[in-house]
Formats: C-alpha cells, structure tokens, sequence
C-alpha cells in the first residue's frame, strides 16, 4: 500500500508542476508552485496579506516519508499514509482539479492528407436512488 502512496504523489506533483528535489525509495522532497501550496498548505491568511501587500511568495517545500525504514532515520518530513491528513487533503485537491478535464487524440493520417477532427462531449455521471436502500449506478456518455 505504502508502494502506491509514493507513486501516487509521484504522479500528483508531477502533473501539477511541482519540482521534485529529492526522491528515493522511501521518501521525496517537493518545492510546490504557488498553486499547489494554496490548495493544500492551508495558508489562506499568508496569500491574502502577500496579496494585498504585493509581496514576493514563497511556496512550501516539503518532504513526505513513504517508507520510514527506507528513508532512514536521518531524513526528518512528514509520514504519508492512508488516514494522514495531508493525504486527506490531496485527494480533495485531485477532486476538485479533476472535475473537468480536456483530453485529445493523436491521430497519424495513412498520407500527406489532412484528418479532420470531429468533436465529441464526453460525460461522467453518478445517479443515485435513495429509498429504503441507497443504489448508485454510473455512466458514461458520449455524444457526437
């Protein structure tokens, strides 16, 4: 479990532009962009005096631990695991920044000949029936 927390945070900061410093088995160090920082450090009052006074910011660096006995004891951070409240809050972050995505397709033409690009409205839905019993059923339309 521990394996795909770290590949997990991996791939986050990754996506999000966040800088990777240091990396091993067991632990990464993590400089966050002013984004990042503003949706999981919880600094709301930093960002509205650093705003209102103009400022210079400077975004959080942090290090997770995945993996205390590969990390070793010399690395000091913050232990990652499912139930953390630092994991809590990056899984909110993935929801709200994955509400809407844009995706495209690469398509290679057989010839020179140009492909023309059809358009399409791609959607997720979750319905859910509440009675005596809760039943939930997903969708995924697609419309052309």
């Amino acid at each position: 479990e521990q394996h795909g927390i770290h590949t997990f945070l991996l791939r986050f900061f990754k996506a999000n532009q966040c800088s990777i410093l240091e990396e091993s088995a067991g632990h990464m160090t993590v400089q966050l962009t002013i984004e990042m920082d503003k949706l999981i450090m919880n600094r709301p009052f930093y960002w509205h005096w650093l705003e209102k006074t103009g400022g210079v910011p400077e975004p959080r660096q942090l290090t997770f631990i995945t993996d205390q006995k590969k990390a070793g004891d010399t690395t000091s951070g913050e232990f990652i695991h499912f139930g953390s409240p630092r994991l809590f809050q990056i899984f909110e972050a993935v929801k709200e920044q994955g509400r809407f995505i844009r995706l495209y397709e690469r398509v290679s033409p057989l010839t020179n000949n140009q492909i023309a690009l059809e358009p399409w409205l791609g959607l997720n839905v979750k319905i859910s029936y509440l009675a005596d019993r809760k039943k939930d059923k997903l969708l995924s339309l697609g419309l052309h």
